[in-house]
């Protein structure tokens, strides 16, 4: 695929053509729930494009990237280089040497040369990459979640004052001038308005999220059906560098678990935890080995997504202590795979609601949630077929087509 192909043939003044922003596919976000978004967006979207006889247009903060994002997408997707502009940081060789011009104003010219009626950045808020605020085409952002502005004390507290500005600077830049703007839960929207004022006239669409086809696709080889361990055990997907997250409370709580399940059937029942990073693993397990619990608790990192269907199918139980999340999607995923879930009801995962698998988490202490894990990993599961149900509605196809028809809407006359 070369790096900047010809303008695509004329097509119907009424189609719309989205140039998407794709740096998140090779960035620090691309194994977590945001990675997977992007990914499964452009897949939607470019199925979307082929069936209108247009193409995807993807921007790229390196070209060596290209060929692994026509793969991932596996439709015919025009890639074109996006370079980072944060400053400090280097030039892609590749770039200079194919004579690419770097400016805003230009990105916006190749763009509309290609055909792009609109761009679409679907993490805007992404720290590793340049935020680009079209002039001409339609301007869409996806708002995963406000988290360092409602946790200030946590986050955008304890940023550098440039990070700081920036963050600030790019979320009164899209309220003032976005035309569209996503949420992945209507609380995600709520928080919205409280930290910004949308300008009159802008478009903002709760889209939801889907979960990954491969969690709901059914067992295929014999590999598969193995068992990802051979103990009983509860799983969580958390880092401990999201202070959301909370798995040092989790943690702790678990440590009350073992004490609390230790004259019970489920004595000694594990506890693995899937790790998009290794960043601060090493203070994780430290603290595993001062609780006394590291002989019981296992760290995967960057687990691809089959080993990650087997250890959701196998689990006993997903943990999902957050504080915040704009959507959740671990426990879409974890009822894909027939295992239930003890989950906080902040934020969106309150929106999220099935009967008999989704059980309520008691944060209000350590042991009071030791205390819901037992009760949870004790209880009989509900019908694995509701479970099922609920989860394929969380459907990436209609996902992308909710998303396509409000960009739609989005094109500057």
């Amino acid at each position: 695929m070369s790096a900047v192909p010809a303008a695509p043939a004329l097509l119907p003044a009424s189609t719309t053509v989205v140039a998407m922003e794709g740096t998140t596919f090779h960035g620090p976000e691309a194994m977590t729930g945001i990675g997977r978004y992007v990914r499964n967006m452009a897949r939607c979207l470019a199925r979307i494009h082929a069936d209108e006889g247009a193409r995807l247009i993807v921007t790229l903060g390196r070209l060596a990237h290209a060929p692994l994002l026509a793969e991932t997408v596996a439709n015919d997707v025009q890639a074109h280089l996006f370079q980072p502009l944060i400053p400090g940081l280097p030039s892609d060789g590749a770039a200079r040497q194919a004579g690419r011009r770097e400016t805003p104003e230009a990105l916006e010219d190749d763009l509309i040369a290609r055909g792009a009626t609109v761009y679409f950045d679907p993490n805007p808020f992404a720290m590793y990459k340049s935020f680009f605020a079209p002039r001409r085409l339609g301007h869409a952002a996806m708002i995963h979640d406000l988290v360092p502005l409602s946790f200030r004390s946590a986050y955008l507290d304890r940023w550098p004052a440039p990070l700081k500005a920036e963050y600030v600077r790019r979320l009164l830049h899209l309220a003032q001038t976005a035309d569209v703007l996503f949420f992945p839960s209507h609380a995600s929207a709520e928080e919205f308005h409280r930290h910004a004022s949308p300008r009159a006239g802008m478009t903002l669409c709760v889209t939801g999220e889907g979960v990954d086809p491969v969690f709901l696709a059914p067992t295929a080889s014999a590999a598969d059906q193995a068992p990802a361990n051979a103990r009983p055990y509860m799983l969580m997907i958390s880092n401990l560098t999201d202070r959301r997250k909370n798995l040092g409370f989790a943690l702790t709580a678990y440590h009350h678990f073992l004490r609390l399940a230790a004259s019970t059937r489920h004595a000694g029942m594990g506890l693995e935890i899937v790790m998009s990073s290794d960043a601060l693993i090493d203070q994780a397990q430290a603290h595993c080995r001062a609780l006394g619990i590291a002989g019981h608790v296992r760290f995967h990192v960057a687990v691809p997504d089959d080993s990650l269907r087997r250890l959701y199918r196998d689990a006993a139980l997903l943990v999902c202590p957050s504080a915040a999340e704009g959507f959740g999607l671990p426990v879409i995923e974890a009822l894909a795979c027939g295992t239930p879930v003890l989950s906080s009801s902040r934020a969106g995962l309150a929106e999220l609601q099935c009967d008999g698998w989704i059980m309520p988490a008691d944060l209000s202490s350590e042991p009071a949630l030791a205390a819901s894990m037992l009760r949870a990993v004790d209880r009989p599961r509900g019908d694995p077929e509701a479970a099922c149900r609920y989860a394929a509605r969380f459907d990436w196809t209609e996902v992308g087509r909710r998303t396509y028809r409000t960009l739609s809407a989005a094109t500057r006359s």
